[in-house]
């Protein structure tokens, strides 16, 4: 299997605005047991590089308050790919 580096990248904002969520932390835990973070951008943006393929689950904290999505991310590509990613708070 070729390890590839994967990117996860979108936007965290607010449903009853659409603004984006500046400083929102969001963190993503692979199978391998590596956590990658990062915070959003004054426009909710986000952007996470070099995620190792398997599966991956991602937690988003706003102030002490965190999503843990039910979703996961399985990086199963020969080659890197990239994945969009959004969240209404």
């Amino acid at each position: 299997c070729i390890e590839t580096a994967n990117i996860l990248r979108g936007y965290i904002y607010d449903k009853k605005t659409g603004q984006g969520i500046s400083g929102a932390q969001v963190s993503v835990f692979t199978s391998l047991g590596t956590v990658i973070g990062t915070t959003t951008d004054a426009k909710g943006f986000y952007i996470l590089e070099g995620i190792s393929s398997g599966k991956a689950d991602i937690d988003v904290t706003v102030g002490t308050q965190t999503i843990s999505t039910s979703s996961s991310f399985d990086y199963r590509h020969q080659s890197s790919s990239i994945v969009e990613y959004t969240l209404g708070w």
